[in-house]
């Protein structure tokens, strides 16, 4: 999604993706992302855009679990887990309640 702004991306399922499962790109923002699954690929998901909310997505096996870029974001009962990298968060602001489910690497 380029440059969109107040969608909502809902209930979708990438299994084996070439590419990224979702790619929101700035000056995107106030979107909803929510129950989203996605499975193998470059990155899970992955958000540009600023003032979105990601909730309840689960992001497994893939080289990049969430990769946040966008500031102001808000972050619920996501899963991200067997990834390269499970969470990485770029921006400023990103909020969390502390219901994510991701893995600390040991």
């Amino acid at each position: 999604f380029f440059g969109s702004l107040g969608n909502r991306i809902a209930g979708n399922s990438v299994y084996n993706a070439a590419q990224d499962g979702f790619n929101v790109y700035a000056p995107g923002y106030d979107n909803l992302v929510t129950g989203n699954a996605i499975h193998a690929g470059q990155s899970g998901l992955v958000l540009y855009g600023d003032r979105s909310v990601l909730a309840g997505n689960v992001s497994n096996d893939s080289r990049d679990g969430l990769l946040i870029f966008g500031d102001d974001n808000v972050l619920r009962r996501n899963v991200s887990r067997g990834n390269t990298d499970d969470y990485s968060n770029y921006g400023a602001g990103t909020s969390s309640a502390g219901d994510n489910f991701i893995p600390t690497r040991q």
